[in-house]
């Protein structure tokens, strides 16, 4: 008997933005996700965020206020952030290209008719790594601090997930 295999690495453990000053928008470092698979079919590599325990939300929230960066929308395809406090994500295939894709939202973890498809490999076992990257605007009146969330990161086709913590921190 067959058995498929997929697995997904994390070149980081975290994306963080650090002295994101008021005003200004700015990436984040670049992890890469590899995924590998034994699976002639192929897999589809997903991401959304958050999770059912402290981060039942698309956006970035600071634990002690109600201060946040909201996500842009969901298939959006902007070239840079225009709104004041929000977040987005952009990812491209490792290697084979320079140019990001357009910023676009994550869906939220528990909307499982929505997901952001990164990579869908439908005829071919093996492994296709993607660059990720997020970007947050901030405006000249959020406080500072650290504001969280948790992307995941799973296959369509196996079940697999891998979970990176995402740091913005603020600087007045």
């Amino acid at each position: 008997t067959f058995n498929p295999t997929i697995s997904i690495n994390l070149s980081s453990a975290d994306l963080l933005i650090d002295e994101l000053v008021p005003g200004s928008v700015k990436d984040s470092n670049v992890i890469t996700v590899g995924v590998s698979t034994n699976n002639g079919f192929g897999y589809t590599l997903s991401a959304n965020v958050g999770n059912d325990s402290a981060y039942d939300t698309r956006s970035l929230i600071r634990s002690d206020d109600n201060n946040e960066f909201t996500s842009i929308d969901v298939g959006s395809a902007l070239e840079s952030l225009t709104a004041d406090n929000s977040w987005g994500f952009s990812s491209k295939l490792s290697g084979n290209s320079t140019e990001w894709a357009s910023y676009s939202g994550l869906p939220l973890y528990s909307d499982t008719n929505n997901t952001a498809t990164l990579i869908d490999t439908s005829s071919s076992a093996g492994s296709s790594p993607v660059d990720f990257k997020i970007a947050a605007r901030a405006s000249s009146v959020i406080p500072s601090g650290t504001y969280r969330n948790v992307i995941n990161f799973f296959n369509n086709r196996i079940c697999t997930l891998s979970c990176i913590w995402i740091f913005v921190s603020t600087s007045s």
